[in-house]
């Protein structure tokens, strides 16, 4: 049984060869059976070293059991063992020597001989190592004999290089093991028992028969505490193995430890819950009195964190393991350790192996479910798998032109998205001044490259960026963090930006980095990633631990398009998933030097010119905006390799089926729009769809050596982030707190639309061009009105800004800035020679006391009002002064007559209704007065009439 058989002689007989692969190829009764097959055999290395021990030419020594350092058998010599356990370091056998175990003692105690070799074994021609029964000199079963051979091949592991190698003519009998090398059998050898190890390989004229079998499970063999979901794939045909770890390779693992529930409060999902959503979890209809009440840091980690006696133990376990402890995090849920594979696989109770991914490279793989010898419970350890390589996600502007024209800076941003709407002038004097954005990535910026793209602002940028945690560069190609800081500091351009890199080696884990980020020193109010990695349940921690201390986390959602269920780090809770845009600007009102924006809410003029979803270029690229439901069915090899992969028809195959995870539960938030029976974004009800909202991704100018273009939903995540550090600074400004987790206010936000209550109509650029994000995978989605899954929600507004800095979100404070009037009048009419005037009076707000103002209803000469309806649109409220909103409306309006008696005797007018409606550009009217009445009018039936001697009537608001 083995997944490769090659027969290197012409004359070998054998019974069923069960393989995937064999050579020449010959008849197998069926396939190497993967799934069924033990792994190999668990050699547990003894502490301590012990002396040499030379066994001369012709000698007979006897031996006790015990630890000792190289072996050596000279030629003819004779090592004879008792029951019990014996290592050495090494292990040579000359020519014609021989290793005798005894069954019993000589008081009579039998038992098993288990001989164990922590580095190579060599047995030269005609070495013989076998049993004796010394009490009843009858014959032996091998298992009486164990023979395990833990050091791996030498260079190629070729015949006298192998881990544990048999010289011609050689005779073995006993269980052997070599899980680390090849064991290889020369000319003419016999073996008799049972052989198990990482490579066979079989001379010509050996003769091996089947004796007593290996044990498929040693309960001495396992730790105390056996974790689950770490095994490879079940198919060795396609994820086959490379080979054993390097020996002197470093292994960095993350180990967890669950968060607490502490007695008498919330579970830690509860808890940020009921600070992330402003509506009550338990009434909708009631405002939540918990949020945004988030804990500090130090809070956290007294409600939520680890005990230190866990931790305590925890790191005592890994010292006494061998492990180097290489760092600690305050809130005692995660601990870096590292160590050599040797290390790591006696302290797991696992062997490590190299397996190949599709695209020709390897990754790390455990060959066993993990067992430790600790108490204290573990959630999860991540570095004993890497088989996700990480990844990054990848007009009339001011920026250079490139091969996709022309580009934008961070004025240009910054305009676009800030400049418009009535709060505009007040956005864009916001810049994050007092905010910590976090950005993870695996490279280090080149200081320079930023230096030279703040030099280029207008205003110029002031270097706030720095490096907080840093390990060994990925690749040394940093255009990531590059891209990502500069798109902070283009929207935010005074908030401190830090850097988290990190690289675990080999097995590509970012835990310690998240976890540093919970932890910083420097307490973040941001966040943001555009990697692609494995989900992982210590970094969720890590991203709930932020989610509780008020941190907005932003993750770019793919380049790829629907690839289905991503299978990677975008599963993951509390975190925001940002899909890409192509952004259409109006034309300057000056170029540079000193670029000027068509921004003025009240002329209707907008440097934002509307957007469309980001789709362009050949399919299979990494050209489209990421989007899709997590229903657990990988369309693409995406989360495998840097290279789109197709895996077959709309589901997980063979290669990935065990690493697939099942679909992600909907959260809350989505599911009030999913059911909505008008929903046409072809989303699930059941699963997590995605993305949650949007920004530019294409056309965008950075600093990378020289001016370069750049493009991916990784330039839009960071956007976001930048764009809600200023909703932090205003609302940190009047003594609010920072956003949060914000999907929960997003979705929310976004439930209004089409009500009485729209906030979504002026917080968002609803892109629903149609564009749909097929790329040669899935079916693709469309983007349609309101949420879908292509952009999300859309990209944000200042207006949105304004809406999030407020204690409570969900109450509109954007102003109607325009009012319309509607009059009745009734068989006695307005006169043509009369004017009529409305008073209007608006509330105090926070920030001014009431106020009057007139408008002109009817001039003098426009021609007489009878028996019809009149409505005057487009009065603008006066601004400075109170505003009109949805929670500070219209208090009322006077309607005076004036008359200018042309005809000799005053007017009379009679009037049988009134309204007045507040509304801003485009969006729907909100009604603020709607009167009606019935009196008897001079023979006419209606509200009021006016005369020269009661000329003006005032109407409060009601009656909507």
């Amino acid at each position: 049984m083995s997944p490769s058989v090659e027969l290197l002689g012409p004359d070998i007989a054998t019974g069923a060869v069960l393989t995937n692969h064999a050579s020449p190829a010959q008849a197998t009764s069926e396939a190497f059976p993967a799934s069924s097959m033990p792994p190999l055999p668990f050699v547990r290395i003894p502490a301590g070293g012990g002396s040499p021990q030379t066994i001369g030419e012709g000698q007979r020594v006897k031996l006790l059991p015990g630890n000792y350092a190289a072996l050596m058998v000279k030629r003819a010599g004779v090592l004879i063992l008792q029951p019990g356990n014996y290592s050495f370091s090494s292990a040579v056998l000359e020519q014609s020597s021989r290793v005798v175990a005894l069954t019993s003692s000589a008081s009579g105690a039998a038992g098993v001989v288990h001989i164990r070799i922590l580095g190579r074994l060599t047995a030269n021609a005609k070495v013989a190592i076998g049993l004796i029964d010394q009490k009843f000199k009858k014959p032996v079963d091998a298992s009486y004999l164990k023979l395990s051979v833990y050091g791996a091949d030498a260079g190629d592991g070729v015949a006298g290089k192998s881990a544990a190698y048999f010289g011609p003519g050689s005779r073995i009998h006993a269980l052997v093991a070599v899980p680390h090398g090849t064991l290889w059998l020369e000319k003419g050898a016999s073996a008799l028992g049972a052989f198990a190890a990482f490579d066979i390989a079989v001379r010509d004229g050996v003769d091996i028969g089947f004796q007593g079998g290996l044990p498929k499970n040693v309960t001495k063999e396992q730790g105390s505490q056996q974790l689950a979901g770490y095994v490879v794939p079940s198919n060795m045909k396609l994820a086959t193995i490379v080979g054993p770890i390097p020996a002197d390779a470093t292994i960095q693992l993350a180990i967890g430890l669950p968060v607490r529930a502490p007695p008498g409060k919330p579970t830690l999902k509860k808890f940020i819950r009921s600070v992330s959503d402003p509506m009550d979890p338990d009434d909708p209809s009631k405002v939540n009195p918990n949020f945004r009440h988030y804990l500090t840091q130090a809070d956290f980690i007294a409600t939520y964190g680890a005990s230190s006696d866990d931790y305590d133990a925890l790191r005592q376990w890994a010292t006494n393991s061998g492990l180097t402890i290489k760092t600690t995090f305050a809130s005692n849920l995660l601990l870096s350790v590292s160590g050599t594979p040797a290390q790591i696989e006696q302290a797991l109770h696992v062997y490590l192996v190299l397996r190949r991914r599709f695209d020709g490279g390897s990754y790390v793989s455990v060959d066993r479910e993990p067992s430790l010898d600790l108490s204290t419970p573990v959630l999860h350890i991540s570095g004993l798998t890497s088989y996700i390589k990480p990844q990054h996600a990848l007009v009339n502007g001011t920026g250079g032109t490139f091969s996709n024209g022309p580009s934008y800076r961070a004025g240009d941003l910054r305009a676009a998205y800030l400049g418009a709407g009535f709060f505009g002038a007040m956005c864009s004097k916001l810049d994050g001044t007092g905010q910590v954005v976090g950005i993870v990535d695996f490279d280090i910026f080149n200081p320079n490259d930023i230096a030279a793209y703040d030099g280029l602002q207008i205003p110029q940028i002031p270097n706030n960026v720095s490096v907080a945690v840093t390990e060994k560069a990925f690749n040394g190609k940093p255009l990531e963090t590059t891209l990502d800081v500069s798109m902070v500091q283009a929207m935010a351009p005074g908030a401190s930006v830090l850097l988290f890199q990190g690289n675990s080696g080999i097995t590509l884990h970012l835990d310690d980095i998240f976890h540093s980020m919970a932890n910083s020193v420097n307490p973040l109010t941001v966040a943001s990633s555009s990697l692609i990695f494995r989900e992982s349940d210590n970094t969720q921690q890590a991203l709930d631990q932020m989610a509780a201390q008020g941190v907005s986390f932003f993750t770019a959602s793919g380049d790829y398009g629907d690839v289905g269920d991503p299978q990677n780090n975008l599963r993951m809770d509390n975190q925001t998933l940002v899909g890409g845009t192509i952004l259409s600007t109006k034309p300057l009102t000056a170029g540079l030097p000193a670029p000027s924006y068509p921004n003025n809410f009240f002329a209707g003029l907008s440097y934002y010119g509307g957007e469309t979803a980001w789709n362009v270029g050949t399919l299979g690229s990494k050209n489209r905006t990421g989007g899709g439901v997590m229903d657990g069915s990988s369309k693409v090899g995406l989360s495998i390799s840097g290279s789109i992969l197709d895996n077959g028809p709309g589901e997980c195959n063979d290669f990935i089926i065990k690493f697939c995870g099942g679909p992600v539960q909907i959260p809350w938030y989505q599911i009030a729009v999913q059911t909505n029976p008008n929903n046409a974004n072809g989303g699930s009800t059941t699963s997590r769809n995605y993305p949650d909202v949007a920004m530019v991704a294409d056309n965008i100018e950075i600093f990378f050596g020289s001016l370069s273009g750049a493009s991916g939903t990784s330039a839009a995540a960071p956007l976001w982030a930048g764009f809600t550090a200023l909703a932090n600074q205003r609302s940190v400004a009047a003594g609010g707190t920072t956003m949060g987790f914000l999907n929960p206010t997003i979705y929310d936000i976004g439930q209004t639309r089409g009500t009485a209550r729209d906030l979504y109509v002026s917080t968002f650029n609803d892109i629903s061009d149609g564009t749909n994000n097929f790329n040669g995978f899935g079916n693709g989605f469309p983007a349609v009105a309101g949420y879908d899954l292509v952009t999300g929600w859309g990209s944000p507004t200042c207006n949105l800004l304004i809406q999030l800095a407020t204690p409570a979100p969900l109450t509109n404070v954007m102003p109607l800035v325009l009012l319309e009037i509607t009059i009745g009048t009734g068989n006695d009419d307005l006169r043509d020679d009369s004017e009529a005037k409305a008073t209007i009076t608006v509330q105090a707000d926070a920030n001014f006391p009431e106020r009057s103002f007139d408008v002109t209803l009817h001039p003098s000469g426009s021609g007489a009002w009878q028996a019809q309806v009149v409505t005057i649109s487009g009065l603008a409220v006066p601004n400075p002064g109170p505003q009109v909103t949805l929670s500070s409306p219209v208090k009322s309006v006077t309607i005076t007559l004036i008359s200018h008696n042309n005809q000799e005797t005053d007017d009379n007018w009679n009037i049988t209704s009134v309204g007045v409606d507040a509304y801003n550009p485009g969006t729907q009217h909100v009604c603020q007065i709607n009167v009606a009445g019935n009196a008897n009018l001079d023979g006419d039936t209606g509200l009021v009439r006016l005369t020269g001697e009661v000329p003006s009537a005032t109407f409060a608001a009601g009656g909507c």
